[in-house]
């Protein structure tokens, strides 16, 4: 059970005050004498609805007494994590569940991605802890496999797409999901995963000849496909090894593997971190 003694000159005499947390349960009780070996002045017991109620009011007492008081991390404050992936042929996710004390906060999305957050609050530590515990199970069940997270560069994909890698164009805008619109044809991007390492991504190839296109970007500009290489991305853009920072749509290399895989005459690009999530600054 925390508790905190404050000494406290009250205009009379010297008093100890300690104040007491235990569950939903906050006692507050005056001993005469700065150690606190006198006669019992005063004992309130205060009984709250929830454990984050008695916490805030504990917390508020003593800085009414103390100002410079910070609360100390308990054990029960101590985060508690645990990083789940999914990948199969159609899809790679994570879903990491995240307690602290009565805060259970989940992230989840795409690996490569930053994911997005979500957090709920409870009554007691045995609560967060038991729908921290739910969530779990409920991903385990569905295929998902406790892992580390991992400590590797934001610039890694460390995965790979599937060679009948399904894209949706609509209107000029193209993703790797229908997001429910039925009207929207699903189309085969042809995808070569010539490089299977952690360290790699994703070169488009774009072409002008119509013949061999899965999709339009404009202008007369067409995407054949796309094959994945050592490299690494920065933000969206992907940059293959020995060509950081250059115009790889100039390189003959390329437009050489472009003629070789798709068998089409044409150039590649690197902007192909979209379909894992990634932005232009990230």
């Amino acid at each position: 059970m925390p508790s905190y003694c404050i000494p406290v000159d009250n205009g009379k005499y010297d008093v100890l005050v300690t104040i007491a947390h235990e569950g939903c349960t906050v006692t507050v009780q005056e001993n005469q004498g700065r150690d606190g070996r006198g006669a019992m002045v005063s004992h309130q017991v205060y009984e709250f609805a929830s454990e984050s109620e008695a916490q805030r009011f504990y917390s508020a007492k003593i800085r009414t007494l103390d100002p410079s008081y910070a609360l100390p991390i308990a054990k029960s404050q101590e985060a508690e994590s645990v990083y789940l992936e999914f990948s199969d042929d159609r899809a790679h996710k994570f879903y990491e569940v995240t307690t602290v004390g009565l805060t259970v906060t989940i992230r989840y999305g795409r690996m490569g991605a930053e994911g997005q957050t979500s957090s709920s609050t409870y009554d007691t530590v045995q609560k967060a802890r038991a729908a921290a515990q739910k969530k779990i199970n409920e991903k385990l069940k569905k295929g998902y496999a406790r892992s580390q997270r991992s400590k590797r560069s934001r610039e890694a994909i460390p995965y790979w797409l599937p060679e009948d890698f399904r894209v949706y164009p609509n209107g000029g805008i193209v993703s790797n999901y229908a997001g429910g619109r039925r009207e929207v044809e699903g189309r085969i991007l042809p995808t070569v995963n010539q490089y299977r390492g952690e360290d790699g991504g994703y070169v488009a190839f774009y072409s002008r000849d119509p013949a061999k296109a899965v999709y339009s970007v404009g202008g007369g500009i067409y995407v054949v496909g796309q094959i994945r290489l050592k490299g690494r991305y920065k933000g969206r853009i992907f940059h293959p090894e020995g060509y950081e920072n250059q115009d790889i749509s100039a390189a003959q290399e390329f437009k050489e593997l472009c003629f070789k895989t798709f068998g089409v005459q044409g150039w590649a690009g690197g902007d192909t971190g979209g379909w894992f999530g990634r932005s232009v600054g990230r």
